[in-house]
């Protein structure tokens, strides 16, 4: 590697984190408040879990489109299309919130959708340019510190939102997204996202042109399909999303409803997931590139379950030790923070480095779609659950069926599933 393109990856690797930062933060900063926002106003597991629930449902309906999109345009001007139209959206959203409060309600459900769906698109395009961002040498390193970025913002955002959400409107917060969306369109520009290679998409475009959206998606599955590797990688992907929208519904609930905790700590508590996510990619920037993600990925299965059926300790303890509860809860969201992030980081490197770059964008939506498949279901099916039964109870079969489907899985791909690089 040349000191130019060494260089260059320094430079590449600092405009990506400062630009994952600023969004990720404004971008938490937003969904906290609108969630919390209608938390108070509707006091339902349900009615949160509404605003959950369409963005997995566009996300599998527009799948095939963005996933060839990605794989046949040039990913900068995808993405800076898709910063744009979040601030248009952002701006609609705002004169609705403003001037239309009885559509307040259905604003946030179709905003938190739409962008949901839009911020997938940005991220498989940006992921998928992230090879040839930097030198081969870089790679671990700008995954792991887009990670710590990632992760900083998750803790920054709830805690600054919990901090002020008393003090400003929801409209400040739609004026600070949109602010660093026309910041982070910027540090897109003067980014080069084929510093390593100027030819993928040409060469994409000339073998697969021709080819609908939906024939260049199937393409993706066949891929997924045909690789013992990957094939358990996703079911594995599907089955904790699924169980982390157990996560996503019963957390926020019991916090507001069973420990009443105020806006600022409520605000605290929900970063402590991302605080672990931080300490486990920080060690990995350090450590040696993973070499069996496979396993890492069934361990990390096994340990999902233990964690979300864990969360049913701190409510068992309720308001007789409420302060002994909310710490158990804290380091129960610190050791999944630690395991998800320690999950995250090699397979993504594993896609980036064995999937061949004109399937990267299918590959990538075919699994955020896989992944985000059951989350409609989860999402209903907790929502409701959450208004009618035990939470303890909820969390703990919940995690156990987990791991339940993990090992039965992984028995029967036994022999299957060995450690390739295809």
């Amino acid at each position: 590697m040349n000191s130019e393109i060494i260089r260059a990856s320094k430079i590449q690797i600092n405009k990506a984190v400062i630009s994952d930062f600023l969004r990720g933060t404004s971008i938490e900063m937003f969904s906290f408040v609108l969630g919390l926002f209608i938390l108070r106003e509707t006091n339902s597991a349900l009615g949160f879990a509404l605003t959950e629930f369409l963005g997995p449902v566009l996300g599998i309906i527009f799948a095939p489109a963005m996933g060839s999109l990605i794989d046949s345009h040039k990913h900068k001007p995808l993405i800076i299309v898709s910063q744009i139209s979040s601030i248009a959206l952002l701006l609609i959203f705002l004169f609705v919130f403003l001037f239309l409060p009885t559509a307040r309600f259905i604003a946030i459900i179709l905003i938190s959708g739409i962008l949901s769906v839009i911020n997938d698109f940005q991220n498989t395009s940006y992921k998928s340019s992230t090879i040839n961002m930097v030198g081969p040498a870089f790679l671990q390193k700008l995954t792991a510190l887009e990670d710590i970025a990632s992760n900083i913002s998750s803790i920054a955002g709830p805690i600054l939102a919990g901090s002020i959400y008393a003090f400003v409107s929801i409209p400040f917060f739609v004026a600070t997204e949109i602010l660093v969306e026309i910041i982070v369109i910027f540090l897109i520009f003067s980014m080069d996202f084929e510093l390593t290679n100027k030819q993928v998409i040409e060469d994409s475009n000339q073998s697969e042109g021709g080819q609908s959206n939906w024939q260049l998606f199937k393409l993706g599955i066949s891929y997924i399909a045909n690789h013992k590797n990957l094939s358990f990688i996703m079911i594995v992907v599907m089955l904790v999303n699924f169980f982390m929208t157990c996560l996503i519904i019963g957390q926020p609930f019991i916090l507001i409803h069973y420990f009443h905790v105020s806006n600022f700590n409520y605000g605290l508590l929900s970063a402590m997931t991302s605080i672990g996510m931080i300490a486990s990619g920080i060690t990995l920037s350090f450590l040696p590139e993973v070499k069996k993600p496979v396993k890492y990925t069934f361990v990390f299965g096994l340990l999902f379950g233990v964690t979300i059926s864990l969360m049913a300790v701190p409510v068992l303890l309720d308001n007789r030790f409420s302060l002994l509860a909310l710490i158990v809860y804290a380091l129960i969201s610190l050791a999944l923070g630690t395991m998800l992030s320690a999950a995250n980081i090699p397979i993504s490197i594993y896609f980036k480095k064995y999937i061949p770059e004109n399937y990267q964008g299918r590959v990538m939506t075919v699994s955020n779609v896989l992944g985000q498949f059951l989350n409609p279901v989860g999402l209903v099916i907790y929502g409701v659950i959450f208004d009618h039964a035990q939470a303890a109870d909820i969390f703990f079969w919940s995690g156990l069926i987990s791991m339940i489907i993990v090992l039965l899985y992984s028995s029967g791909l036994r022999g299957k599933a060995q450690e390739t690089t295809n």
